[in-house]
């Protein structure tokens, strides 16, 4: 199983929006995995990326962006 992309969702407003982001070369490159945007991403890769970012937005205070798969 392979994921093609993730949501971000923003918090703290009055209504929270969701938009779905499609896994782009940066993403990849920051994953370790060869770019394959017909393949995706491979689920311990994707998960990893992700809990990185909300782990770093955790750090630095006041989480606006929640990312999930």
């Amino acid at each position: 199983m392979r994921f093609k992309g993730f949501t971000k969702r923003v918090l703290g407003t009055f209504v929270q929006s969701e938009s779905f982001v499609a896994f782009d070369a940066d993403h990849y490159k920051e994953a370790g995995v060869p770019f394959s945007s017909l393949a995706g991403m491979p689920v311990l890769e994707a998960f990893q990326l992700i809990n990185k970012w909300n782990a770093r937005k955790e750090r630095q205070g006041r989480q606006e962006i929640v990312y999930y798969l």
